[in-house]
């Protein structure tokens, strides 16, 4: 884990990521989980269990709005498959501070891992570290239960 560094949950660059059970799915209770970022780290690791039923599932990271005026790269994986952001569907317009991704789960344990890289504001100085980015990275373990 990478400790933040005079900073707090208000400068993330991911506001929140939304993992979600996706709406074609036939079942009776979507699964709907928040992730904050922390206040400490830059990168966190959550767990999950979901029932055999929810194998397939939004992800939805929200970007801070200060974003706009930088470069930056997003990318989210799950296991070691890249995923591109739906271009936009029935109730999810294409707006690029809150893509949306999405993918299918297999039985046992599925790593996604969702990971912004950004350029420091114009003029900034470069961090105590050297470098001239700030990274953040949530992975989420979806433990998918076998039927």
């Amino acid at each position: 884990m990478t400790v933040l560094t005079d900073l707090d949950a208000s400068q993330a660059l991911i506001t929140n990521l939304i993992i979600t059970s996706h709406r074609s799915l036939n079942i009776t209770k979507h699964f709907h989980m928040d992730i904050p970022p922390s206040e400490t780290l830059t990168q966190q690791s959550v767990a999950v269990t979901l029932p055999s039923t929810h194998y397939f599932i939004h992800v939805k990271p929200e970007l801070a709005d200060f974003l706009r005026d930088r470069q930056y790269k997003l990318f989210v994986t799950a296991g070691n498959q890249r995923l591109h952001a739906v271009p936009s569907s029935l109730g999810h317009s294409a707006d690029p501070r809150r893509p949306l991704f999405e993918t299918r789960l297999t039985p046992g344990v599925n790593r996604i891992e969702v990971e912004l890289i950004a350029a420091l504001p114009k003029g900034a100085p470069k961090l105590p570290n050297g470098q001239d980015v700030e990274l953040e990275k949530v992975t989420v373990f979806a433990n998918l239960m076998r039927a």
